[in-house]
């Protein structure tokens, strides 16, 4: 082989060398930035999942004090009729006391 074929064949090495290293770094650089668009996604797909799990205590926590509202209005409306009912028959009450005692 003559010294220019050697030189041609050396140069050829040095550019597959030189191709490969761009290649690698290229690679390299390539999964830097998918893995740097992967956190961001990730950061992202969990401040939404944040949001939303804050936005279902929220509505929860409405509809709850909606039903306590509800269940205290009813309660008291129980209430009321018990403490009517029960002075209708406190006068009853009295009355048989009185007579008892009269009659005694």
């Amino acid at each position: 082989m003559s010294l220019d074929a050697i030189k041609k064949v050396a140069q050829a090495e040095e550019q597959a060398k030189e191709i490969l290293e761009e290649a690698s770094a290229a690679a390299r650089k390539q999964i830097s930035d998918a893995e740097a668009n992967a956190r961001v996604f990730v950061n992202e797909a969990m401040n939404d999942a944040q949001q939303q799990v804050l936005k279902m205590l929220d509505d929860a926590e409405q509809e709850a004090s909606g039903e306590i509202l509800g269940l205290m209005r009813k309660n008291d409306e129980e209430c009321e009729a018990l403490r009517a009912h029960a002075e209708k028959n406190l006068e009853k009450a009295a009355a048989l006391i009185m007579e008892r005692i009269v009659t005694g």
